[in-house]
């Protein structure tokens, strides 16, 4: 059912479609053509808001574009607007074509403003499904090496480069993918893989219905939530961190179109770092993928809010993971926990509550609580911009020995498999 604030909305927006110039300075032209009749409607910066803001719900309040984004919405939705504006369903084209009053609201059909509303809206949401497709996206992984997995929590594929037969199955129905070789990089016998990077032997398949931008976001997204869990099922002490080198991790992907609505074939699109830089392949092996497979999916089946709460830690532990400086890679992690476990007002005792979940193998957590939140705040109110520096650091490496940087890394990782049982236990 259809939101009635929706409608509202969609009434505030074309009241700021103006159809005379505006001494507004915050009044922009916009000249379209409906069929052969050319046309000028000014918007206000209101305009532009209301249009957002109505793109952001209609796509909260549909599941069909969960995968979308709400620029992209917003453009269809004024393009929408101006092609009808000679729909006789909706405006008098006479008032709209001699721009005699003040905005495209006043230059209404119907007899009161929520019927004009709720049929527009149906014509933009018919345009809006007509837009989006199904998307397959190859991205490089250089950091992970693995055999090819279906990582059902995630809607992630893993897959081996050398996995031929997995790929034609997995690609089957997107004939914008039949002439590229994961083997090689190739399409069709031609090199497309940008000449800085070498062919991964894994690469990591997202697949999902949406708008261009929202399913790059989207595969970001999970991307990051893998990466933090994987990194939370593989190190377990000091010893078994990775070493890093200058990131030089592949910042591309490979989209492929699942039907004609976009104008292309393949395309590759630059993105940001989103792996580690580790200075060798990290191997993740069947047994780990399904361990951590299982237990996002238990972490799926939680309420909404610790769900949220999850997914949240696990993009700050990516934050951290990618951290250029000490400082910055402290502060990401403490925000991983406070993410987990924090509550306003009473940040640190909830923390500290929520960290004696793993108390059985952190047998000082209650202790390295409190010194973590001292070293937080230090940080946090200008009492050191360098970490070795603060009086806390020393204090901590002496008593522990580890340093509070890779210990507050570790604490991440054990809260972050314990999560569950935290929720279970509240």
């Amino acid at each position: 059912m259809i939101s009635e604030k929706i409608y509202g909305k969609l009434i505030a927006l074309l009241r700021e479609i103006k159809l005379q110039k505006s001494s507004n300075i915050g009044c922009f032209p916009s000249s379209f053509l409906i069929g052969n009749v050319g046309l000028e409607w000014w918007y206000t910066k209101k305009s532009y808001k209301e249009c957002n803001d109505l793109s952001k719900m209609i796509i909260s309040s549909n599941k069909n574009f969960v995968n979308c984004d709400y620029e992209y919405f917003s453009r269809v939705i004024i393009n929408t607007i101006q092609n009808n504006g000679f729909n006789k369903e909706l405006f008098n084209p006479d008032l709209v074509f001699k721009s005699k009053i003040d905005n495209l609201l006043e230059a209404s059909n119907q007899s009161d403003y929520k019927t004009l509303s709720k049929k527009l809206y149906s014509i933009i949401e018919n345009k809006l499904q007509s837009t989006i497709t199904d998307w397959m996206v190859l991205y490089p992984v250089s950091s992970l090496k693995s055999d090819t997995f279906v990582f059902e929590s995630l809607d992630l594929v893993l897959l081996s480069s050398d996995d031929k037969t997995y790929w034609q199955n997995v690609s089957y129905d997107y004939k914008s993918s039949f002439g590229f070789n994961p083997t090689n990089g190739q399409n069709y016998a031609m090199n497309i893989i940008p000449a800085a990077y070498k062919v991964p032997s894994t690469w990591l398949i997202f697949k999902t219905n949406g708008t261009e931008n929202g399913t790059i976001r989207k595969m970001k997204f999970n991307i990051k939530e893998f990466i933090a869990c994987i990194c939370s099922f593989n190190i377990t002490s000091s010893e078994s961190f990775p070493n890093y080198i200058e990131n030089e991790t592949p910042r591309y992907c490979i989209l492929f179109p699942g039907n004609n609505v976009v104008d292309f074939n393949l395309r590759i699109n630059s993105l940001p770092f989103l792996q580690p830089s580790f200075a060798s392949n990290f191997e993740v092996s069947v047994e780990t993928l399904k361990e951590v497979d299982s237990y996002i999916k238990s972490i799926n089946s939680l309420a909404i809010e610790s769900r949220k709460r999850f997914e949240t830690a696990t993009q700050f532990i990516h934050y951290g993971l990618l951290a250029s400086s000490d400082i910055e890679r402290f502060m990401h992690f403490y925000i991983a926990l406070d993410a987990l476990f924090g509550e306003k007002k009473n940040v640190k005792e909830t923390i500290k509550s929520g960290l004696l979940t793993i108390k059985d193998i952190e047998p000082h957590i209650e202790d390295k609580a409190d010194k973590l939140f001292n070293l937080r705040n230090e940080i946090l109110h200008g009492g050191s911009s360098i970490i070795e520096d603060s009086k806390y650091y020393e204090k901590y490496l002496e008593k522990y020995e580890i340093n509070p940087l890779a210990d507050i890394e570790l604490i991440c990782y054990k809260s972050i498999k314990s999560y569950v049982k935290f929720v279970k236990k509240i």
